[in-house]
């Protein structure tokens, strides 16, 4: 009796092993494309708040008082304006706003 639960043990641990690693590389697949889209999302209520901008560089972006204000710049290379991305907790999870100044 005992030989059969230590074998069931060792077949359960290679199935879960092997379901790790490939849940592993789906993360890591799944994980880059979830970035991409999260960055369009962004940018995207960037362009609203901010519509002269053509680009947002966030490299660039400037800090005061804990918000980190990102420049817009325009098809020139010009700054058009800052752009802040803020949140507050609300009742079921994080309220998130989207701030321009010109």
């Amino acid at each position: 009796m005992e030989n059969r639960y230590i074998h069931f043990g060792i077949v359960l641990g290679l199935i879960a092993a092997i379901s790790a690693g490939l849940l592993g590389g789906v993360n890591d697949f799944t994980s880059k494309v979830i970035a991409e889209n999260t960055l369009k999302i962004v940018n995207e209520a960037r362009k609203q708040v901010l519509p002269e901008a053509a680009s947002f560089k966030e490299d660039e972006a400037k800090e005061a008082e804990g918000i980190q204000y990102i420049p817009g710049f325009n098809e020139a290379g010009e700054v058009v304006g800052y752009v802040a991305s803020v949140a507050e907790p609300g009742y079921g999870g994080d309220i998130n706003f989207c701030c321009g100044n010109k």
